[in-house]
């Protein structure tokens, strides 16, 4: 499960990203980033913002993409075009 939102002009978010637990370690969790990347690119976004709720586990760091950490999120991740 995971939800794509428009967060401002040329920028969406990612939220709410859930992999059940007997489909974890399967890739899932990278195509359901994929698929809300090129949502995020086709709209017209040119950064991807990772929110994340306070005490859970940080996500892994986003792969092909430049990561910074900022205080209302553990990174932003620009994906390449």
């Amino acid at each position: 499960m995971v939800r794509g939102i428009p967060a401002g002009a040329q920028r969406s978010g990612l939220r709410s990203l859930w992999v059940s637990p007997g489909a974890r370690g399967a890739g899932v969790g990278n195509r359901l980033i994929e698929t809300v990347t090129t949502w995020a690119l086709r709209s017209g976004s040119t950064a991807l913002r990772l929110a994340v709720i306070p005490g859970t586990r940080p996500p892994p760091p986003c792969t092909g993409a430049a990561a910074s950490s900022s205080p209302e999120s553990v990174g932003t991740c620009c994906p390449t075009v």
